[in-house]
């Protein structure tokens, strides 16, 4: 085995080679670990995780397997759920449910929709997104449950297994406390993410600040949205037993961020818990692209194939998260084995690229081909054996 070194990006590179097998077309995968450990700011969560989603490593964790109460959080799946039907078309934004009696009578936040009413799809959401509206969700439930609550929350468990929410358990789309319904930070993640990156289209409808029904005016509970222009979401929440939650996402000035700030003891320091992670986050780690989409990362050989290489890179652009001032003291390892035998398809995974700091591997990449090699031709063939080239 040699080592070839790749052009520098950014970070220092050293191509390795090792026993990484070849397999189907996929899109690029990572694996993630934790970025390098600063001292995380104290704070009065119960649990916590935050992470950067362009490099997609967590830069903070604390009890994130923990189950503790999702409280109004619950009602991510709930909409997760509805933007699902949404899209398949199965329900309309502009389609008027009527109201039961058993939402109307609900306990906690709502908006005061009244028992017998029609109200649109798209207000309820509003409704359940921005102010935890209760009402708004057990409408909506009973809808996609064809009347049955028991029946909505039975999908609600079945998508949280599909995206891989390991340690959640719903009982009810309002988030009211309800004995065995937990969820921990992580998974809270897992779902908050699947959320912008499934229903984009749908997705402005968690920065709304206020919402008016029937000339009663309510604000959105998550505060941090009315502080920073930057954040665009997602949903606050509280019960008397679990505290208060808040899971919010930054987007702005090149980053980025996800924090869920789990079990704070008020609505002030659920906000202030919140944001002291966020600010440290945005402050204290820089997420540069090591890779555009597209750009050849090194060139593996091929046998048996129409070319002696392959052009090799991601299908997504590819980004590191790091401490500031450690920025460029990175290496990236791309472990592969060569020759790969042809006919090689792009989108084909290749190898993986590993990026070690100090010793310790923090994230994983596989690089996928960039572009279809045919098997060698007959005339090929007839040539490699008459020149040996």
């Amino acid at each position: 085995m040699t080592a070839h070194k790749i052009l520098p990006v950014l970070l220092s590179i050293i191509l390795g080679v090792s026993h990484t097998t070849a397999a189907s077309p996929a899109p690029n995968k990572l694996t993630v670990h934790a970025a390098p450990t600063l001292q995380t700011p104290e704070t009065l969560t119960a649990a916590h995780i935050v992470i950067d989603l362009q490099s997609r490593q967590t830069l903070s964790a604390k009890n994130i397997n923990t189950p503790v109460e999702p409280a109004a959080l619950t009602q991510l799946m709930t909409a997760y759920l509805v933007f699902k039907n949404m899209k398949s078309g199965n329900i309309q934004s502009e389609e008027n449910l009527k109201i039961p009696e058993s939402a109307w009578a609900s306990e906690g936040s709502r908006m005061f929709v009244r028992p017998g009413d029609t109200v649109s799809t798209d207000k309820l959401l509003k409704g359940m997104i921005a102010l935890s509206a209760n009402d708004a969700a057990l409408t909506l439930a009973g809808r996609l449950g064809n009347g049955s609550i028991e029946n909505f929350v039975q999908q609600m468990n079945k998508e949280a297994r599909r995206l891989g929410m390991k340690n959640t358990v719903f009982k009810n789309p309002t988030g009211l406390s309800r004995e065995g319904q937990v969820s921990t930070a992580k998974d809270l993640a897992q779902l908050s993410e699947a959320l912008m990156r499934d229903f984009p289209e749908y997705y402005p409808l968690f920065s709304i600040k206020s919402f008016k029904f029937k000339n009663i005016e309510q604000n959105n509970r998550n505060i941090l949205l009315y502080r920073d222009n930057n954040v665009n979401g997602l949903k606050a929440g509280h019960t008397e037993s679990g505290g208060y939650n808040l899971a919010v996402s930054y987007s702005g000035n090149g980053r980025h961020i996800l924090v869920i700030t789990l079990g704070s003891e008020s609505a002030e320091t659920r906000a202030s818990d919140n944001s002291k992670l966020l600010n440290w986050a945005l402050q204290a780690f820089d997420t540069p692209k090591i890779y555009p989409k597209g750009k050849t990362v090194a060139q593996i050989q091929i046998s048996g194939g129409s070319k002696k290489t392959v052009r090799a890179g991601f299908l997504k652009e590819a980004y590191i998260t790091l401490p500031h001032k450690e920025a460029k003291m990175a290496e990236q390892i791309l472990e592969t084995i060569q020759p790969i035998p042809a006919p090689v398809k792009k989108g084909q995974i290749l190898g993986k690229i590993k990026i070690r700091q100090n010793g310790y591997t923090i994230a994983e990449k596989e690089i996928v081909a960039l572009e279809n090699v045919e098997k060698r031709s007959r005339w090929q063939r007839l040539w490699v054996r008459l020149t040996g080239q």
